[in-house]
């Protein structure tokens, strides 16, 4: 599942278009949301691909060095260690990796040996690798480890690989780092005492970030002159055209929130918008929008309109 704060990103890139593009009508953009959310999901599959894929182009060179004689260029205690890890083994052999693959279309690597070529010569040059090769013997847990490193260091920094990204999916620049996050988490947190172990169903979009999603985008843009009147007055110092179309977008985000998702907390709401400002918007954007949303939270609370479901939500 999509962490909402990336869900929340693409509603406000959605809305942006919309709003700056009067050409641009809603169900395009909702349209354009869904397969946004779908494309994320895709890259997380893509990643998870390229890591068998590599296991593969792996196995094959050390076949070949086997038939033709040939050392390994690294000493090591056991040449045919990486292709006996028995987590990156458990990945290639994935059902739910292969369905999903087969769900998205996600293709092989024949025609790009030269992208898990040069990930291979990175990988041998590094500590980790030397240190893994030549331990005496490895557990599970050493396995998982050396898989942890593997994409932290080799496969998510590797610049021809987001050259190759950036190729595929426009889209993908802005979930990559939220994708790689997602995937360290999952390998860290495997049980490393499990010989077997799933993917998951995680690997396929979430009806549940579609409808957050479609919900919140759709709401904004149809209520926009309403959300626009809410903040009318809120900002004494500055008419509402000179305020940041980013910032008005997120303060209109921020405001469907708190009036008409009763289910998420306001202290949520307003950390994840401000947090957004951050990265998306001014230098100061965050110190703007959090005093604003401040004096309409005291508002809100003031005149009981704020309706939120189940404990801790106010």
């Amino acid at each position: 599942m999509l962490s909402r704060r990336q869900i929340r990103i693409k509603v406000m890139q959605g809305a942006y278009a919309v709003l700056q593009n009067k050409e641009q009508t809603i169900d395009f953009q909702l349209n354009f949301l869904k397969e946004s959310i779908r494309d994320a999901y895709k890259l997380y599959v893509f990643q998870f691909n390229l890591m068998s894929e590599l296991y593969r182009y792996v196995d094959k060179r050390l076949v070949k060095e086997r038939n033709r004689y040939l050392k390994s260029e690294v000493k090591v205690v056991d040449p045919e260690r990486l292709i006996k890890n028995t987590f990156w083994m458990n990945i290639i052999n994935d059902q739910s990796l292969k369905k999903a693959c087969e769900t998205y279309q996600v293709s092989d690597w024949s025609m790009h040996q030269d992208y898990l070529k040069s990930m291979y010569e990175d990988l041998i040059l590094k500590d980790f690798y030397q240190d893994y090769m030549n331990t005496e013997t490895v557990s599970l847990e050493m396995d998982k480890e050396f898989m942890v490193q593997l994409f932290k260091q080799v496969i998510a920094p590797n610049e021809k690989l987001y050259e190759k990204i950036e190729e595929e999916q426009l889209t993908w620049l802005d979930d990559l780092p939220l994708i790689n996050t997602f995937i360290l988490k999952w390998i860290s947190n495997q049980d490393s005492k499990a010989e077997v172990f799933s993917i998951g169903d995680h690997l396929v979009e979430s009806d549940e970030d579609v409808l957050f999603g479609t919900k919140l985008l759709e709401f904004m843009l149809l209520k926009n002159e309403e959300l626009a009147q809410e903040i009318e007055g809120k900002t004494p110092n500055w008419e509402q055209d000179r305020i940041a179309d980013i910032d008005l977008i997120l303060l209109k985000m921020a405001i469907c929130e708190l009036l008409h998702f009763n289910q998420i907390p306001v202290r949520v709401t307003i950390n994840e918008y401000l947090e957004i400002a951050k990265e998306y918007s001014g230098p100061k954007s965050s110190i703007f929008l959090n005093g604003i949303m401040d004096k309409l939270l005291n508002e809100y609370q003031e005149n009981d309109r704020i309706k939120k479901v189940g404990r801790g939500l106010l």
